[in-house]
Parts: C-alpha cells; sequence; structure tokens
C-alpha cells in the first residue's frame, strides 16, 4: 500500500469517527435535558413551557426526560445569564424565555448573554393584551385623565414591559411604571389588592389569572401583529373576542385618528422585530451545528403535535402561532438593525 493510499484511508478513518461521534451527541438517549423558565411558577409563561416540555423529548432521538426549572430575576435576565454562562454544550441546558433585545440593546447592567451568540431552537408570537381594573379603567378616557396609573411590571426592559409601555405612549396615557414584579402571577395578586391598577399581559397568563368574564379585572386592548410592511394584520379571532379592541382602534376612540409618529413607528417596529418571538427556546453558545438542527427539527415537530396542541387548547387557550426556523434566525440575529428613531424610543423606555 502506497504512502498515498494509507493516507486516504486514515483521512476516511477519521470522517467516519467524527460522524459517529457526532451521531452519539445527536442521541440523547439516557440523558436528561433541563429547559431554564425565566417565568415564575405559576404563571401563564410557566404553564405554557411545561406543556411544551411534557412533548419536546418525545421528538428527540433517545426520547430523554425533559425537566423544567424556574430561574427568575432581572426581566428573564437571569435566566438568560445562566445558561449562557453555564449551560452545558451537549444540547441539554435550553432557555425557556424572551430576550431583552432593548435592555441589550441600552447595555443595561445585568446583561450578560448576547443573543447573537446563541442558537435559537424556536419561537412563537403570542397575543397581549393590557389588563386593567375596572373600576380604575371604567373606559378609554381614563387612560389620560389628571391621576397617572399605577402599572406594575417585571422591568422596563423587559421584552412584556417595553412592549407595553411603547402601546401606552402611542396612546398618550398617564401612567407610572412600578417594576420589580417577577411575572404576572405577582402583577395579578397587586391588581386585585389595588396595589396597582394595570399590567401587561401575554394572553396565556391574563386568561389563567382573570379570563374574559371576570368581575373585577378585564382586557382592555390588545396588541396586534402587523406584516413585514407594517400594516395590521386581522386579529385572531379564534382567541380574541370581536368586542375587544386593538390598540390602534383604541387610539381612533382616543384622539380621532390613526395612531402615527415616532412611538408609533417604534411600536410597530418592535411588535413586529422582538414581539415576534415572545416565547423563545435558545441555547448556550458553542453547540455543534447538526446538534442544533436537531433539536430545531423537535422544536417544529413538538409544535405540530396534535397531542400538544389539544393540550395547549385544552389548558389555556389557541395556541400561538409559532414561527419556522428560518423566521426565528431571522428574528433573534436582526434585532439590533433598528432605525435611529426607534433606538431612541426604546432607549427611553428602558430608562422608565
Amino acid at each position: 500500500m502506497s504512502i498515498t493510499q494509507k493516507a486516504q484511508l486514515l483521512a476516511i478513518a477519521v470522517a467516519l469517527a467524527g460522524a459517529a461521534t457526532v451521531a452519539q451527541a445527536q442521541d440523547f438517549a439516557g440523558k436528561t435535558i433541563t429547559i431554564i423558565n425565566s417565568n415564575p411558577p405559576g404563571s401563564g409563561g410557566d404553564l405554557h413551557g411545561r406543556i411544551f416540555a411534557k412533548y419536546f423529548g418525545s421528538h428527540l432521538p433517545g426520547t430523554p426526560e425533559v425537566i423544567v426549572i424556574n430561574k427568575t430575576g432581572g426581566s428573564g435576565a437571569a435566566a438568560m445569564n445562566f445558561v449562557y454562562e453555564t449551560g452545558t454544550k451537549d444540547g441539554t441546558t435550553l432557555c425557556y424565555c424572551g430576550f431583552d433585545a432593548a435592555a441589550v440593546i441600552a447595555d443595561a447592567p445585568g446583561i450578560r448573554y448576547v443573543p447573537e451568540n446563541m442558537d435559537i431552537i424556536g419561537s412563537a408570537v403570542t397575543n397581549l393584551v393590557f389588563a386593567a381594573r375596572k373600576d380604575r379603567v371604567p373606559d378609554a378616557a381614563s387612560l389620560t385623565d389628571d391621576s397617572a396609573l399605577l402599572i406594575g411590571g417585571r422591568g422596563a426592559g423587559s421584552a412584556m414591559g417595553t412592549m407595553g409601555n411603547l402601546g401606552l405612549r402611542v396612546l398618550d396615557a398617564n401612567y407610572r411604571y412600578i417594576p420589580g414584579y417577577g411575572g404576572f402571577s405577582k402583577i395579578s395578586a397587586s391588581m386585585l389588592a389595588d396595589e396597582v391598577h394595570a399590567g401587561h399581559a401575554g394572553l396565556s397568563g391574563f386568561l389563567r389569572f382573570f379570563g374574559w368574564d371576570h368581575e373585577d379585572i378585564g382586557a382592555m386592548y390588545y396588541h396586534p401583529v402587523f406584516d413585514a410592511q407594517g400594516a395590521e394584520l386581522p386579529r385572531d379571532s379564534a382567541s380574541l373576542p370581536e368586542t375587544l379592541p386593538s390598540i390602534s382602534e383604541l387610539h381612533e376612540t382616543l384622539h380621532g385618528a390613526a395612531p402615527s409618529g415616532q412611538w408609533w413607528d417604534a411600536y410597530v417596529w418592535y411588535r413586529s422585530r422582538i414581539m415576534s418571538a415572545t416565547i423563545a427556546l435558545t441555547t448556550p453558545p458553542g453547540l455543534e451545528p447538526g446538534l442544533v438542527d436537531v433539536l430545531q427539527d423537535a422544536f417544529q415537530q413538538t409544535t405540530s403535535d396534535p397531542e400538544y396542541l389539544a393540550e395547549y387548547r385544552k389548558t389555556i387557550s389557541e395556541p400561538p402561532t409559532f414561527n419556522s426556523t428560518e423566521m426565528s434566525e431571522s428574528l433573534f440575529s436582526g434585532f439590533r438593525d433598528m432605525p435611529a428613531g426607534v433606538a431612541e424610543a426604546l432607549q427611553e423606555i428602558v430608562s422608565e
């Protein structure tokens, strides 16, 4: 055998060994996948995260056990920092949490993770509402009263806080934002106690703690979804009642015209580019690309699993719209590409 032939055989052997190693890394048999959830126990985000975890393992090679650990704090930053800095590189540590794009862009204290260095496994866009005490906000005009509404929130730089407060700026509402709540489970309790008057909520959290027919708390408007050109899409009629206005419809009621201007531009950009991934499953940096592909495929299979969808509907409401892998990657990698006016608006919101 010539030296050239030996070299070729050695190269083939190395390639086969590498392929075997990759295949073994992608087999989760006997392993436990830990999903770190940034939402507090009992919250809407905790609930749908646990429903997802229940079915996720069955779509992975080796059908591993999947457990959920809640890690709150820093408006979601604690969970993202933890996974970013300590997560294993074998696909067994994942984060079920949104990233605070506005806080990342503003280089806010406590943000140590770099989203672009992580991989996004999947994401979804969910319905969002503004919930308020009916005695404090009996009608649209109450939003602009002389007395400031007390808004309970996770943090002005949190994804939900930024989205919700942008909406209040669009409406020219008179409000004072009170951060520090771990999630909507805490906000809802303070609303019932009249410690705060209102809060921003994902639909799952609102339905879990109040629902459409609650005596004291109601949804005042919802945050619509927009197409690539910024046009408002029709409401999700399967999940949202026809009597609930969108924020743009409420703006016309309040001010007699459709919303426009810097705050509206920032609102549309943020809803389209950041809050189109309100649910995100991410990894630590450094995973092998083939492993990322396996996890992404499992996410898509899980979110189209009839049993998963049926349990979601039974437990919460209609499932959210799940993004394609390509859409998720585009949203996660392009969030810093924003117009200057939007950046200025977000900086002001985060500093509240």
